[in-house]
């Protein structure tokens, strides 16, 4: 694995414990298309990506939120730059409630020992939540 890929997701998981998101949101492209459950939904700024991520933070912290860690689970070979990578997160509430966890897909460009996401999906979300208005939402069938 890439050590940019293992630092990716390492970053990713302690600025959402720390509620750094401004420091998450620089690692995706604005428009971002998020597909979560049969609906493709598209952040058109860096500003709706870090709403976002501030309304799942919120959700979290509002459930106990302890830590967030995330595990590689596989990745594709690069083509042209591309790359897409499985990640499993879980959510450590302490003994406020069991872990949660959630499988996201990233399609993302890499360069040298950079990555960036330009499109993300929710394989299986960990909070049943709906996506701010501020979103742009497209129903898709897949």
């Amino acid at each position: 694995m890439p050590p940019c890929l293992q630092s990716y997701i390492d970053l990713i998981g302690t600025a959402f414990t720390e509620d750094r998101v401004e420091d998450i949101v620089p690692l995706f492209t604005a428009p971002l298309p998020v597909y979560r459950g049969g609906t493709l939904f598209i952040c058109l700024t860096p500003d709706e990506i870090m709403s976002r991520l501030r309304h799942y933070r919120n959700l979290a912290v509002s459930e106990g939120l302890v830590g967030v860690s995330g595990k590689l689970v596989a990745q594709s070979i690069p083509r042209n730059g591309r790359v897409q990578v499985w990640v499993d997160w879980s959510y450590d509430f302490g003994r406020a409630r069991p872990t949660r966890t959630s499988a996201i897909r990233y399609y993302g460009s890499q360069f040298g020992w950079h990555f960036v996401c330009n499109v993300l999906e929710y394989r299986t979300p960990a909070f049943d939540s709906t996506f701010p208005e501020t979103a742009e939402k497209i129903a898709v069938g897949y």
